[in-house]
């Protein structure tokens, strides 16, 4: 796309967006011919109701969303339901604020205010309390945390750094998936499904109930995603396939106690292409290689009511991570307590203090190309917090104050501090702010590891540096959150981030081996680069009748990084144009009639310049009927305005990218 086709199409997509919304929204009119009393609620939640749900995640304590001093979105269950999404990272697209793009069919891109990547290392994952961000590059496995969607309360998405309360690498985000508590998941559920992407998929859930205090189910899920194409119309063969099952009990011995036990197993057969260079003929093959990972988690929970002013909850969990790859192989076993303390002191305090110790053991097969060394280790991570909310004015002025420190291997101790302003205008006007630090610790990888390539001459990325320390974040945000007419939300962000000691990979001078013959050009980790990130979220969400609500959101994003004077960096200033300047989303919910929904996700996003990936307009739909009491059948079309389009491409590791397509795939689900 040249340059004036790209002006023209983002002065034409608003004019688009809006008037397809038009039309859909007509076309819902004349399918929905009864009164409006006779059509049955979208979500069986007002606009209001979401506006003072719950979330945990802001403070480790219950708080109504409106009062929230932090940008927050909630993912329901029933928009989990409507958005006709089979994986999280499709329906995080939903979010504003958030940058979601496919490299392949196993792999998601999923970042918050910048910094997108394969191993997206600023956006801290959160599974029931359990960190799904791996030690090894920084990031998250997606294929690795296939929850259950059904399963799913609500998922708490928190624009913005989390480092007090959730430490190091909760750097620009939070996501905190909740899963119901076993009692709401009673009976026997099943659902499968057929389609061209994914292929197949299938799920099961089972709920009992021992006594009245002690509630349980267990369930299984496998899907099978088929090979894409490249942008050439060749095969790629990147198929996916994905096993998962597992299991949650809990139960109430006494009325002050409440304890959880619950586990997955998993396992992903995955196939990728990659790009590898050689010394000899044919210099440059494209191969697809096969990768296994499994695993599984046990996470066990207790909360103590002492009384209505003081509660105790303690979380251990112990994690196993095998990957079998082409170029590393590894162990990772992950060993977490935690233990937090609530304890209101008087009508202005609410006090919440809390200890932490972390465990990880790694062991390691290296290769040529890749590797850590030591191969077999243990790293430690120690940490403590303390935060005092204090109500200025009841229910009218909230200050929260706190800080996180921790003691890791890699950089020592760090210290992350936050502020946090809300004022509750009205009951349904808020306005508030925000003044955090929060810090990035180095991956294994970054500490410890190497890369290489098989070309001639061979470039060596030595990351293992003594200099490495963390990358900080010192954010200032500023929000409005607010309801109009009853039938209008309003909620928008504005933040300021400055960032130091940034990554950068540095050229370091050649040299010549002799045994092996070969000439070596390496590359070291360093910190020397700084920048700013800055931007505005919104999302409106507007229901004019009960049979129809719309939800639109807007992110405008701007990134600058300059690499310090004396410093040659050869691919960390590629990072100011891999997130979208502007993004633009409007979602469509209908009820036509009391048993079929029609929901309607049409989507804009901007342009990645140094990645080559044009920008693309595209549209979800989803049509549901339930015949009867417990039955549902749905059918979903995905990117319905692009027959391919490549959303991402590699950063170091070269996987090839390859073409999201149309898809279409028929659903049905059982609950009995």
């Amino acid at each position: 796309m040249n340059t004036g086709d790209s002006a023209v199409c983002k002065a034409y997509w608003p004019i688009k967006s809006v008037g397809i919304s038009i039309l859909l929204a007509l076309g819902g009119v004349l399918w929905n011919a009864q009164a409006e009393e006779d059509v049955a609620d979208l979500t069986e939640l007002s606009l209001e109701d979401l506006m003072n749900i719950e979330v945990t995640s802001v403070s480790k304590q219950p708080e109504k969303k409106q009062a929230a001093a932090a940008a927050v979105y909630v993912i329901t269950e029933k928009d989990i339901r409507r958005s006709g999404a089979t994986t999280i990272p499709d329906l995080l697209r939903t979010v504003p604020g958030l940058h979601v793009a496919e490299l392949n069919a196993s792999t998601f891109s999923v970042t918050s205010r910048g910094f997108s990547g394969q191993y997206a290392n600023k956006l801290l994952i959160l599974i029931d309390g359990r960190s799904a961000y791996t030690p090894i590059f920084s990031g998250i496995y997606w294929q690795c945390n296939d929850v259950l969607l059904k399963d799913i309360d609500r998922i708490e998405v928190i624009r913005g750094p989390g480092g007090t309360l959730w430490g190091a690498n909760a750097v620009n985000g939070v996501i905190n998936i909740v899963t119901k508590h076993a009692k709401d998941t009673q009976g026997l559920y099943l659902e499968s499904g057929i389609g061209t992407d994914p292929l197949i998929f299938g799920a099961f859930r089972y709920g009992a109930q021992h006594n009245e205090d002690l509630y349980y189910r267990v369930y299984g899920q496998a899907r099978r995603l088929d090979e894409r194409e490249y942008p050439s119309g060749k095969s790629s063969g990147d198929n996916w396939y994905t096993y998962q099952g597992g299991f949650r009990l809990d139960w109430s011995p006494s009325s002050e106690d409440a304890l959880t036990l619950q586990g997955d197993a998993f396992q992903n057969e995955l196939h990728q292409p990659y790009d590898l260079s050689y010394v000899t003929i044919p210099y440059r093959s494209r191969e697809d290689k096969q990768a296994t990972m499994y695993g599984g988690n046990l996470l066990g929970r207790w909360r103590r009511t002492i009384s209505e002013d003081e509660k105790l909850a303690l979380q251990c969990y112990y994690d196993l991570n095998r990957g079998d790859h082409f170029n590393l192989d590894h162990f990772m076993h992950t060993f977490d307590l935690d233990f937090d303390h609530t304890l209101v002191l008087n009508d202005m305090h609410t006090l919440i203090w809390g200890l932490g110790y972390r465990l990880q053991y790694y062991d390691m097969e290296n290769t040529e190309l890749a590797g850590i060394l030591p191969d077999v280790d243990a790293v430690h991570l120690f940490s403590a917090f303390v935060q005092d909310q204090v109500d200025l004015i009841k229910e009218k002025l909230r200050l929260t104050v706190g800080f996180k420190l921790e003691h890791n291997d890699f950089t020592g101790i760090e210290f992350q501090p936050n502020v946090r302003l809300a004022w509750q205008v009205t009951p349904e006007h808020t306005l508030w702010t925000a003044l955090s630090h929060a810090v990035r610790t180095p991956s294994l990888i970054e500490d410890r590891g190497y890369l290489r390539s098989t070309t001639f001459p061979r470039i060596d990325i030595a990351l293992r540096s003594d200099d490495m320390t963390s990358e900080d974040l010192y954010a200032f945000e500023l929000g409005y959150r607010g309801t109009w007419l009853e039938n209008l939300t309003f909620d928008c962000a504005l933040f300021y981030n400055k960032y130091e000691n940034l990554r950068t990979i540095e050229f370091a001078l050649p040299r010549f081996d002799w045994n092996p013959l070969r000439l070596t050009v390496p590359f070291t980790a360093n910190n020397n680069m700084e920048g700013e990130t800055y931007g505005i979220e919104v999302a409106l969400n507007f229901e004019p009748y009960a049979w129809w609500r719309i939800r639109t959101g807007y992110t405008l994003f701007e990134m600058d990084l300059d690499a310090h004077p004396k410093t040659f960096d050869f691919v960390s200033l590629t990072l100011e144009g891999d997130t979208p300047e502007q993004q633009f989303s409007i979602q469509n919910a209908f009820a036509l009639g009391k048993d079929v929904d029609l929901d309607l996700f049409l989507r804009y996003v901007d342009t990645l310049p140094t990645l080559d990936i044009d920008d693309y307009l595209t549209m979800d739909a989803r049509l549901g009927w339930r015949p009867r009491e417990g039955w549902e059948i749905s059918l979903t079309g995905e990117n319905l305005f692009d027959a391919g389009r490549t959303e991402y491409q590699s950063d170091f590791v070269q996987n090839v990218p390859t073409q999201v397509s149309r898809s279409c795939y028929l659903k049905v689900a059982w609950s009995f």
